[in-house]
């Protein structure tokens, strides 16, 4: 599948477990890049473990939400902080 969301976001991630542990690293650039298809200006960069965790779901469902608002990727281009992407994730939660 495309590693392209649109809304200027991609998620690039490996095609087999490269890491023992899950995590995600946010590139937020200050300008956007082309993407193939789309410009690209947010990249989240996503490694799962192989070990089952039922968090990745939670996970799944909050950067699906999160990456398809158009407003909620406005904000973090306009204040590119880890506390910003932490309360947008938050949001998403809620809804």
């Amino acid at each position: 599948s495309s590693d392209l969301f649109g809304n200027l976001v991609a998620i690039p991630h490996p095609f087999q477990v490269m890491t023992p542990n899950s995590f995600v690293a946010i590139g937020i650039l200050e300008r956007p890049v082309w993407w193939g298809h789309n410009d690209v200006q947010v990249v989240f960069l996503v490694s799962i473990s192989a070990d089952e965790d039922s968090d990745v779901g939670h996970f799944y469902q909050l950067t699906t939400k999160l990456l398809f608002d158009s407003a909620a990727i406005q904000q973090l281009l306009n204040n590119p902080t880890f506390d910003v992407i932490m309360d947008l994730l938050k949001g998403s939660d809620a809804l």
